[in-house]
């Protein structure tokens, strides 16, 4: 479990770009949907499964302040679940 311990601290010092977050975890939620087809499960799975695998419950990799950073995320999300009700 140390190394886990070294990987969290590892990412939560180094100052890289929040945009590199969303594109690395955008891309293993990309390829984790697709390997869920192969398998014939819907790909909302593959997503959920790199969601807990990289979030504070297993490897920690989105730790506190990358979260918070991220928040707008969630918040254009709910724009467009209202806008395409509206719609």
């Amino acid at each position: 479990m140390s190394w886990l311990y070294t990987i969290h601290e590892t990412l939560e010092g180094a100052s890289l770009p929040t945009l590199l977050f969303v594109g690395v975890m955008t891309l293993l939620a990309f390829y984790a949907g697709r390997s869920m087809k192969i398998v014939r499960l819907p790909s909302i799975i593959g997503f959920m499964l790199i969601g807990v695998i990289l979030g504070p419950s297993l490897f920690g990799v989105l730790y506190e302040k990358l979260q918070v950073d991220l928040s707008f995320i969630t918040e254009i999300a709910l724009g467009f679940v209202a806008l395409s009700i509206g719609l």
